[in-house]
């Protein structure tokens, strides 16, 4: 008959209160009962009479009750049969296997074996008709007991074979205790990580700390759910389950930084977008440039713009001689075709730029090239109001 049954996951064990009783038959005992007046003999002491040498084979520790008095009887019936009973309690070892945990079922066995005694001497056999027995309120804290069995185990030896009895109990994991400790708080974790995509972008300690905490915490709580369990070699359904939560929680605060990261390199681009616009309006708006090769107006007052502009254009801006000149994203190639005339200006001409658009111009003869219009000729302007600087209008 079995009491409580509790199990220690760390050890790989369980401990057993129960009652056992064993009977046999002894033809040396017998006695007469006086016409049925005498129905059996009661001893307490167990060294007065034969016993088997039955033993638990994976026992850890056991000890025997005897508060008030020995738990224990021995009863000699008229016929020579003698029934042994006494109260035990049992540490017996049970292999696990978790790679389910907490999701498992574990059976733990209670073997009883012959220690010397042979099957030609002793044989054990199971009581027909409910040999185990369990009591209506066990109640386990994280375990159902599913069912059990009976079963016969012997051994064989080179010493001979050996009678054996054992019993199979079939323990089903209670999950609401892990569904409330482990489960809801992984979940919460893992949402509140994703409480970041709701922040804006612009909020950097909030974001980076949001997410160094919760991927601490789940990491603190992922090495407690470990320590309660033995080391085991292969992967648990908890580890693949608190792996998916880190993994989850790892990726929003990744997700952060690249956000932060693309978010910075659009805002650069756009500065350098808005200065190269900025660049094209002021030199539209600090002259008048006039059709001719060195010819422009500028009111003498905005020369330092100029200078700055000049600055400006040097930074943003990039010259290939032999590809052409290029300002912000515009390159226009140097034209390769034939002057009018048949006569070729070979490498004997500048670069002007006026309002937002370049052209390549002859200085002596006072021909143009615009990507939109071809080769031009204008007539010179003598105009003492403009400024002609050779330096600045041509490269």
């Amino acid at each position: 008959m079995l009491g409580s049954v509790p199990q220690e996951l760390m050890a790989q064990e369980y401990s057993v209160q129960l009652t056992f009783r064993e009977q046999w038959m002894d033809e040396r005992l017998k006695f007469n009962d006086y016409n049925g007046k005498m129905k059996y003999l009661t001893l307490t002491e167990a060294n007065r009479v034969w016993m088997p040498d039955l033993f638990f084979s994976n026992e850890k520790e056991g000890h025997f009750h005897n508060i008030i008095m020995p738990n224990v009887y021995i009863r000699i019936f008229p016929n020579g049969l003698v029934l042994y009973s006494i109260r035990i309690s049992l540490t017996l070892s049970c292999p696990m296997n978790l790679k389910l945990y907490p999701l498992d079922r574990q059976t733990c066995s209670l073997r009883m074996v012959s220690y010397g005694w042979t099957t030609d001497d002793l044989v054990f056999l199971w009581k027909e008709g409910d040999p185990v027995q369990v009591v209506k309120n066990l109640h386990l804290p994280r375990f159902t007991l599913e069912k059990f069995l009976t079963d016969y185990c012997n051994s064989k030896t080179n010493t001979g074979e050996y009678s054996c009895l054992k019993v199979d109990l079939l323990f089903k994991r209670e999950f609401s205790y892990y569904l409330i400790q482990i489960y809801i708080p992984c979940c919460m974790l893992v949402i509140v990580s994703w409480v970041s995509f709701w922040l804006d972008q612009s909020a950097v300690p909030a974001r980076v700390s949001l997410g160094v905490t919760t991927l601490l915490t789940m990491a603190t709580q992922t090495s407690g759910i470990n320590a309660s369990l033995p080391p085991v070699s292969y992967t648990k359904a908890i580890d693949v389950w608190t792996g998916v939560c880190l993994t989850f929680v790892f990726g929003a605060l990744l997700e952060f930084a690249l956000v932060n990261y693309a978010s910075r390199s659009d805002t650069h681009r756009d500065d350098m977008s808005k200065k190269c616009d900025l660049e094209r309006t002021v030199s539209m708006d600090v002259g008048d440039y006039e059709d001719g090769p060195n010819s422009f107006n500028m009111v003498r007052s905005n020369s330092t713009i100029i200078v700055v502009l000049l600055v400006l254009h040097q930074v943003s801006c990039t010259r290939d001689d032999k590809q052409g000149y290029r300002y912000g994203y515009q390159s226009y190639p140097r034209p390769s075709r034939p002057s009018p005339g048949g006569r070729q200006f070979g490498e004997n001409y500048g670069w002007a730029y006026h309002r937002g658009e370049g052209y390549w111009y002859h200085p002596e003869s006072m021909w143009r090239w615009r990507p939109n219009n071809g080769w031009r000729q204008y007539p010179r302007r003598n105009n003492n109001n403009h400024n002609y600087n050779n330096n600045y209008n041509y490269h």
